[in-house]
């Protein structure tokens, strides 16, 4: 809304779900624009925006067995409703609410990856989650802090300048034994099939990668 206007909250109930609805008096979008809001890195808004914050939000949402959506049309605003599944039993006002699903403890992870973009939005969705993450840049420097430091999974690159996603799998197999080695690249579909741990590696994710691919993964590895 470049030249300000209306902000309205709805929430309401529809048959067993819980709707809340944001809508806006701005630009709007067309359609085509509607179709990809919610794709991982995609954003109207230029460089320096990662395009990550509607698929997060989605992925969430699907998460807890929701949905998100939206309509819009140009210059008429834009309307997000995000709906959840309603508790089968009424609260009381005075009751405390509980907590949501127990997870795992959270873990300290070691990323790796030559692409600045690519390093720092992995970096932010593992965050979200709640995990530590120690975001390299240069695979080098990677190959020493496996050698320094204990991590609890390790997601690399393949394809990098002087040092590779396999020798990053190595080093880490070397030092660390035990702990689960990600391939996370372009190349990816072309092995996600294949048993990759006599190399070291035990999944691998092609990019881009979703929010909610990464949550699988995670899952898979109790993280």
């Amino acid at each position: 809304m470049p030249q300000g206007g209306v902000l309205r909250f709805r929430s309401y109930q529809e048959h067993d779900q819980v709707c809340v609805e944001v809508t806006d008096t701005g630009v709007g979008m067309d359609e085509a624009t509607q179709r990809k809001i919610f794709d991982p890195f995609f954003t109207t808004k230029g460089a320096g925006n990662s395009g990550l914050g509607l698929s997060v939000c989605a992925g969430l949402i699907q998460r807890w067995a929701g949905h998100l959506g939206v309509r819009s049309a140009p210059g008429h605003g834009t309307t997000f409703t995000l709906k959840l599944p309603a508790a089968r039993t009424k609260a009381s006002r005075s009751a405390v609410p509980k907590a949501g699903p127990t997870r795992a403890p959270k873990k300290h992870l070691l990323v790796v990856d030559d692409d600045r973009e690519v390093l720092e939005l992995l970096g932010d969705m593992l965050r979200l989650m709640g995990h530590t993450v120690t975001a390299l840049h240069d695979p080098r420097a990677a190959l020493d802090i496996l050698a320094a430091q204990s991590f609890d999974l390790v997601l690399t690159d393949l394809g990098m300048p002087e040092v590779s996603g396999w020798e990053i799998a190595a080093c880490a197999r070397k030092h660390q034994p035990g702990v689960p080695v990600i391939l996370v690249s372009g190349w990816g579909a072309q092995y996600e099939d294949e048993d990759l741990r006599d190399r070291g590696v035990d999944g691998v994710c092609s990019k881009p990668l979703s929010y909610q691919k990464l949550l699988e993964v995670m899952d898979r590895f109790a993280l």
